[in-house]
């Protein structure tokens, strides 16, 4: 004879059952799952706001849970990326992120230049032709003087801020006595 309550389909659903159990591992799993796949559909779109604003666009994105820098990191995700910057170089790198810090990228290497059939065609606008003369010629920016002037304001950026921090040892070291 079956033990009252033991065979009964009520059982199966009660919390201390082991068909419970069962049905929990499932769940868990799957919840562990759906919510890795949401927070990497945020580092992605994290990762792809940081290049668009460096002028750079997203090729490719694949998470890298061994790669460079994982070891002693806790909360942050790696991911191996390529993307394209805004002169056409591909470039390849690894992207550091989580939720609560910025986008880090390492070892980012150029791997390919630009081609002649990845760069944007110009439209060449035909104008009515002008009855006044120009005095002088306008000076066309190429992308290397482009280069070379966001490179020297980088410079001038970085320089102003090591001087910051030489300021602030400075009085971090007269203060404590260091040296």
């Amino acid at each position: 004879m079956i033990a009252a309550g033991l065979g009964s389909p009520t059982h199966l659903a009660e919390p201390g059952g082991s068909s419970f159990v069962l049905l929990l591992i499932p769940l868990a799993i799957g919840l562990a799952i759906a919510v890795r796949l949401f927070v990497g559909a945020l580092d992605k779109e994290r990762i792809r706001s940081e290049l668009a604003r460096r002028s750079a666009t997203l090729l490719h994105c694949r998470w890298s849970p061994f790669g460079r820098g994982w070891f002693g990191e806790k909360g942050e995700r790696i991911y191996r990326v390529s993307y394209r910057d805004r002169y056409g170089n591909r470039h390849r790198a690894f992207a550091k992120t989580s939720l609560f810090s910025g986008v880090y990228f390492s070892d980012d290497e150029v791997v390919g230049s630009p081609r002649e059939r990845d760069r944007p065609k110009r439209r060449i606008r035909r104008k009515a032709p002008s009855t006044r003369k120009r005095s002088r010629p306008r000076h066309r920016v190429t992308e290397r003087e482009e280069e070379a002037r966001d490179l020297a304001a980088e410079n001038a950026h970085l320089r102003r801020r090591l001087a910051e921090l030489e300021e602030k040892f400075e009085k971090w070291s007269d203060r404590d006595g260091v040296r």
